[in-house]
């Protein structure tokens, strides 16, 4: 994963991720990155996962965004939108039903529609 080419890079806050199918990244790999205890970025605050659909059930997601909520590291996951790809966090795009799913220290999992 590249991502361990920035292990010694202790200051990132931000992660993109993009989970295609030419850069599988795991649910376990993902939980690590967010877990306080297995993370070599201790000021990690958000993760955004971009996932193909169906890569990831609703369930994984949910179970990410609340891993991240136990953090304090706010995480998005879903879908890219068709018309392009989303260019920073607030960006809106989907998740599995036309959803988007969201997380962070300060509030409950919530599905938008």
């Amino acid at each position: 994963m590249i991502l361990k080419l920035f292990r010694e890079s202790h200051n990132i806050f931000r992660i993109s991720l993009m989970n295609i199918p030419e850069n599988r990244i795991s649910v376990r790999d993902i939980k690590s990155i967010i877990n306080r205890d297995t993370s070599p970025w201790r000021h990690l605050k958000s993760v955004l996962i971009h996932i193909e659909q169906g890569s990831f059930s609703f369930e994984e997601m949910i179970g990410l965004q609340h891993d991240g909520l136990e953090a304090g590291v706010r995480v998005e996951c879903g879908t890219l939108k068709r018309r392009r790809q989303p260019f920073f966090e607030e960006d809106h795009f989907f998740s599995d039903g036309d959803a988007t799913t969201k997380s962070s220290s300060s509030s409950t999992i919530e599905k938008i529609h």
